[in-house]
């Protein structure tokens, strides 16, 4: 469906409150992790034409996310890392049990608008970029 050479609109997915403010596909792209300004997280199945795997409501910002497979079960309790204003949370997600679960990721006291997450190929770190310029290596 996706690989439709048409100028037309293939889906509509609605079940934000308001704007979305983060979008990330899953690794196997089958998944995406939604983010709006209503608060919510959703992990939509995009096999199943956008039916929710799961959803909360959180009581932080996020301004940036990035989607990491298990090494051994790909998506199957996929970590989903979220950055944003004094915060980074890990979400750790099982399809199959329809689950999402959040921590916050231990900063040590470090306050700072986070930006940006990048993965560290073949290793288990990840660096997160500040508005003040700092840069955070992490370790999962």
């Amino acid at each position: 469906a996706f690989g439709n050479p048409k100028n037309q609109l293939l889906f509509k997915w609605s079940n934000h409150d308001y704007g979305i403010k983060n979008l990330k596909f899953s690794t196997c792209s089958q998944m995406l992790f939604s983010y709006g300004f209503d608060k919510q997280v959703i992990i939509w199945n995009l096999a199943n034409k956008g039916g929710i795997v799961s959803s909360q409501t959180v009581s932080f910002d996020i301004s940036d996310s990035l989607w990491i497979a298990n090494k051994n079960h790909g998506d199957s309790n996929a970590k989903i890392i979220t950055c944003g204003n004094d915060n980074i949370h890990i979400f750790q997600l099982n399809p199959f049990k329809g689950t999402l679960t959040s921590k916050p990721f231990n900063l040590k006291k470090i306050k700072r608008n986070f930006v940006k997450l990048f993965e560290l190929q073949k290793s288990p770190f990840i660096l997160s970029g500040s508005f003040s310029g700092d840069l955070l290596l992490l370790d999962l």
